[in-house]
């Protein structure tokens, strides 16, 4: 598909992106939960055999407080709404 940008051609200021997984609760969740879902996640990344398998898998384990991973959530939607705005994408 020559006729296709490559992403360097089409954004030479660069684009930032990269995978990433996070745990979520429903809205609402009571905080104590929310702060005892976190710890424990946090403590589950730091088993060695944990960090092992998903070092295997090409992942970098990053524990966040849940109000790190809001903020980076919303960054997240923030980066990649301009991108579809700016690709003149659609839902149609």
């Amino acid at each position: 598909m020559p006729e296709v940008p490559t992403l360097l051609e089409a954004m030479p200021n660069g684009f930032d992106s990269e995978g990433w997984l996070a745990l979520a609760a429903p809205a609402g969740t009571p905080a104590p939960i929310v702060e005892r879902m976190a710890a424990e996640s946090a403590k589950a990344m730091q088993v060695a055999e944990v960090k092992a398998r998903l070092g295997d898998m090409g992942a970098t384990v990053v524990a966040t407080t849940p109000a790190q991973t809001a903020a980076f959530h919303k960054r997240e939607l923030a980066k990649f709404k301009r991108a579809v705005e700016i690709s003149g994408a659609t839902a149609e």
